[in-house]
C-alpha cells in the first residue's frame, strides 16, 4: 500500500513511463500472457530525468519497486495485467560494485556486479503464496512465502484448529527460480563469490562459464541460531558482459611457476605428505580440494581465474558436467576436460570422461582419484574421433610423466 506521502513518487513514476517507456509497456501489454512478465527499467535514462528518485532507487530499491508497480497499475493496463505480478527490473546502473567490497552497511541497497558464473542450479519451481487446505474443514489459508524455510498457518481460518494442513498446489502460486554462484574477477580483502537468486524470466538466462554483469539487491540471511549473517544477491536484471571489458587482475608473473616439470615435482612432494593424513574415508571434494585442485595448478591452469578453470562446467545445452574444465582464450569449448573421484575409488568408469570429451570437443581427458591419473586424447579414426587411452600415472611419476606436459596450460599458450 502507497503512503500518502508517496504519493509524489507514484506520480513521478507515471510521468517517467509515459515520456521513456511507452515501447516496452506496450511491447508488455503485447507479450505478457507468454513470456514476458517484466518490465525494464533503465537507470541512466531515470537519471537524466530525476536524480533524486533515481538516488532514492539505489538507497531503497524494493519499495521503489512497489511504488513503480502501483504507477505501472495506474497506468491503464489491460485489467489481467493490471491484476498479475509484474516485475520492475532496474538496470544499466554506471557504477560497478565488486564483490570483495560488498559489506552489511550495502544491506538493502541497488548494486550492480560482475563476474564469471562459476556454478548454477537447475531452474526449479519456488512457491511464493501458499495455499494451505484444513484437512478438518476445507478451508484454505494463504500464506506469502519468503526465502527459506516453508512458513504455515498457526491455525486454520475456518475451525481455529491447528491443522493438519496440506498444501493446495492448484491455488497456489509458483515461479520459477534458480541460484548461482558468481565468481569475482577483482582482486580484495572480502569474499571472492556471492550467491544470487533469481526468478521468473530471469530463470535459466545464464549457466556455469559465463560473463556476466548483474544488478541486484543486497540480502542478509539467517544463518540458523548464529548471530552471523550470510550475504546473497537478490538479482533484479541479468546481462551478458564483454571478456574484455572484465577487470581482471591475474596473479604476478612472479607467483608463476616457471617451469611446468618443477611445479609437477613440487606438486608430488606436497601430495605425498597430504596422502599420509588421509583416511580411506575421505569425501570426493576433500581430494578434489586437497589433491586435485593442486595436480591442476601444478600444470600451469588458475584454479582461480575462471578464463582458465571453470568447475562443473556445462555450456548450458549439455546436461553433462565434468568437474574441471580448462580453457585457453582462443577456443570456445574446453581443451581437458577432467572427473575426479574419491581417493581410493576404483577408475573403471571411464567411459564418463570420454563422454565428456566427445560432446565438449576436449583434445584431452583425465580421469583420476587423486592419487592415479588416466589421461585419455582425442585423435582422429578414419576421419571420426575417438577418445584413446595414452597413459595411467601414479603419484610417484607425475614429475616424470612426458604426457602431462602437453597438458600443460604453457603447451597451449
Amino acid at each position: 500500500m502507497v503512503r500518502t506521502e508517496d504519493r509524489d513518487v507514484v506520480d513521478s513514476f507515471q510521468v517517467f513511463f509515459k515520456e521513456h517507456c511507452r515501447e516496452g509497456i506496450t511491447e508488455l501489454a503485447e507479450n505478457y500472457r507468454t513470456e514476458q512478465t517484466s518490465l525494464n527499467i533503465d537507470y541512466e535514462e531515470l537519471v537524466e530525468f530525476d536524480e533524486d528518485l533515481a538516488a532514492d532507487v539505489r538507497s531503497r530499491p524494493a519499495q521503489l519497486q512497489e511504488y513503480a508497480k502501483e504507477a505501472l497499475r495506474q497506468y491503464g493496463l489491460p485489467f489481467e495485467l493490471a491484476s498479475n505480478e509484474t516485475y520492475i527490473r532496474f538496470r544499466n546502473l554506471p557504477e560497478r560494485t565488486a564483490i570483495p567490497s560488498i559489506r552489511a552497511d550495502h544491506r538493502g541497497r541497488l548494486v550492480a556486479v560482475e563476474g564469471i558464473v562459476r556454478d548454477a542450479s537447475d531452474v526449479r519451481p519456488k512457491i511464493t503464496t501458499a495455499a494451505f487446505e484444513c484437512q478438518r474443514c476445507g478451508t484454505l489459508t494463504r500464506i506469502p512465502q519468503r526465502d527459506g524455510s516453508l512458513e504455515e498457518p498457526h491455525e486454520c481460518q475456518g475451525c481455529e484448529q491447528e491443522g493438519p494442513f496440506e498444501i493446495n498446489f492448484d491455488r497456489s502460486k509458483f515461479v520459477d527460480a534458480q541460484s548461482a554462484t558468481i565468481h569475482s574477477l577483482t582482486p580484495g580483502d572480502g569474499r571472492a563469490e556471492l550467491e544470487t537468486r533469481v526468478e521468473d524470466d530471469l530463470a535459466g538466462t545464464f549457466a556455469p562459464g559465463d560473463p556476466v554483469r548483474i544488478t541486484a539487491v543486497v540480502r542478509l540471511e539467517e544463518r540458523g541460531d548464529s548471530p552471523e549473517f550470510e550475504i546473497y544477491l537478490d538479482g533484479m536484471s541479468v546481462s551478458a558482459a564483454d571478456w574484455d571489458a572484465l577487470e581482471w587482475s591475474p596473479a604476478s608473473a612472479e607467483e608463476q611457476p616457471a617451469d611446468v616439470e618443477e611445479a609437477l615435482e613440487e606438486f608430488q612432494a606436497t601430495a605425498a605428505s597430504v596422502l599420509g593424513q588421509l583416511s580411506d574415508t575421505v569425501r570426493e571434494e576433500e581430494t578434489k580440494a586437497k589433491l586435485v585442485t593442486p595436480f591442476v595448478d601444478a600444470l600451469g591452469w588458475d584454479p582461480t581465474d575462471p578464463r582458465q578453470v571453470r568447475l562443473e562446467y556445462t555450456d548450458g545445452e549439455i546436461n553433462d558436467r565434468p568437474d574441471y574444465a580448462l580453457f585457453v582464450p582462443d577456443r570456445d569449448h574446453p581443451v581437458v576436460v577432467i572427473e575426479a573421484k574419491r581417493l581410493g575409488r576404483n577408475l573403471d568408469m571411464e567411459h564418463r570422461t570420454r563422454n565428456y570429451m566427445r560432446e565438449y570437443g576436449a583434445d584431452w581427458g583425465i580421469f583420476t582419484n587423486g592419487e592415479t591419473y588416466r589421461i585419455f586424447e582425442t585423435a582422429e579414426d578414419d576421419d571420426r574421433p575417438t577418445e584413446e587411452f595414452v597413459a595411467e600415472i601414479g603419484l610417484d611419476d607425475v614429475h616424470r610423466s612426458d604426457v602431462l606436459l602437453q597438458l600443460a596450460r604453457s603447451a597451449y599458450c
